[in-house]
């Protein structure tokens, strides 16, 4: 049986920053899909996409135990299969907003979660051979048995379908003060973590079992979510949040050039200087395209009369040695913007977000970023576009199939919350 796209009252594009008109290419469906499995909670979605297939991964939740489910559409996310559960522990899951169940697609099927079974934590991984129908059986992407937290996890899987996951790990988190590095890669003295230390890992798994684990680097941000892209020169890429002396929450992107074994130095994609002796629960987001050219989206303070955070985009025509100067993307004028996702649609790069509304709830907003004959990405000036027809309406994701943009978000249902897809229309 498949799910059915539910009526919808048509939404239209919202003010756009800067200017009172309408995108002039950019409309919505008039209807709305949910997503979900039963009765329980569904939050947390994350899709993936390869030429019309889309598969979409969640969570959910029912009588305090949380299962993961994924569906798959085969028409560019006009109707989507039924959900199938993911997770082969019963209830094993651990999901919060930025770290819901990731999934990643190319000839398989893949979701990796957050596990916590048996009092031990995991990053877990399953993937499915037939198009998502049925999941084989979880492996664990790191060696059993290791102590503290870990989660906060990416997926990509690489042109040799080898998979490769990163994730937030606190295995050292009793090892006291760690390194940190400045762009340039040189050792800056050491400072204390204001949480328990965790250090971003990266493994890559072959259908064949062979398990490679990498440390990109150490001490980082201690529950942002973390990205991974990989380039056409099979470059992968991982992006997180970093602590700079002293206590400066930036971003960081780091390369690997021989199939995630090793990577280089970070490099810091801009000087926000955001001091905070704690973290603020909110990670970047990235992609990489056909020029090998990497875009990435974040949230940073914007400090002034009333602090909020602000969405920003920059992006590397060198491999991530260096990047083009942050351009904003939501509403000066607006409040609190967060969870940013990426997504590619050709050349052009699409983000979405989601902000408070007047009456304090949030909303999931949408801006493209073009290329032009003689400048580079640059958001259109009429693009501030409204996607969620309800709110609550938060932790979005985007992908594009079949020339379509589809956007799906957590919202608030009568009686529990639910995963709503819509389509965006060129």
């Amino acid at each position: 049986m498949r799910s059915r796209w539910m009526s919808w009252s048509l939404i239209v594009c919202g003010i756009a920053f800067g200017a009172a008109r309408c995108s002039s290419n950019l409309t919505l469906e008039a209807t709305t899909a949910r997503l979900g499995a039963g009765d329980g909670d569904s939050t947390g979605i994350s899709l993936a996409s390869d030429g019309r297939r889309i598969a979409a991964a969640w969570a959910e939740t029912r009588e305090g135990h949380t299962d993961v489910y994924a569906a798959v559409s085969e028409n560019g996310g006009e109707t989507f299969a039924s959900a199938v559960r993911v997770n082969d522990i019963e209830g094993d899951a651990r999901v919060s907003g930025e770290q819901p169940p990731r999934v990643a697609l190319g000839r398989d099927v893949v979701v990796v979660w957050a596990s916590r079974a048996n009092e031990s934590s995991r990053i877990r991984m399953a993937r499915s051979t037939d198009g998502g129908k049925v999941f084989l059986p979880a492996v664990t992407l790191h060696q059993e048995g290791l102590a503290g937290a870990r989660g906060w996890q990416a997926v990509a899987i690489g042109p040799d379908a080898v998979i490769h996951a990163l994730w937030l790990d606190g295995r050292h988190a009793g090892a006291g003060m760690a390194h940190h590095h400045d762009s340039s890669g040189a050792k800056a003295m050491p400072e204390a973590a204001a949480s328990p230390r965790q250090d971003i890992m990266h493994a890559s798994w072959s259908a064949n079992g062979s398990l490679i684990e990498t440390e990109v680097a150490p001490n980082v941000c201690f529950c942002c979510k973390t990205s991974i892209a990989v380039g056409p020169d099979h470059s992968f890429y991982a992006a997180w949040r970093h602590i700079y002396p002293t206590s400066m929450r930036d971003i960081a992107v780091a390369r690997s050039a021989d199939g995630g074994r090793t990577f280089e130095a970070p490099t810091r994609v801009s000087l926000d200087n955001w001091q905070l002796s704690g973290c603020p629960d909110d990670g970047p987001a990235m992609v990489v395209d056909g020029a090998n050219v990497i875009h990435v989206v974040w949230p940073t303070l914007v400090p002034g009369n009333t602090p909020s955070k602000g969405i920003f985009y920059a992006y590397s025509t060198d491999r991530g040695k260096s990047f083009s100067p942050r351009q904003r993307l939501d509403d000066p004028q607006g409040t609190s913007a967060a969870h940013p996702a990426i997504a590619l649609d050709g050349r052009d790069v699409i983000v979405v977000w989601d902000d408070l509304s007047p009456a304090k709830e949030r909303r999931v907003r949408l801006r493209r970023l073009s290329q032009s004959d003689t400048a580079a990405w640059a958001p259109e000036s009429s693009a501030g576009l409204l996607v969620s027809a309800e709110s609550p309406a938060s932790y979005p994701s985007v992908t594009v199939a079949g020339g379509q943009i589809v956007v799906a978000w957590t919202g608030e249902g009568a009686t529990h919350s639910e995963i709503r897809v819509r389509r965006v229309v060129k």
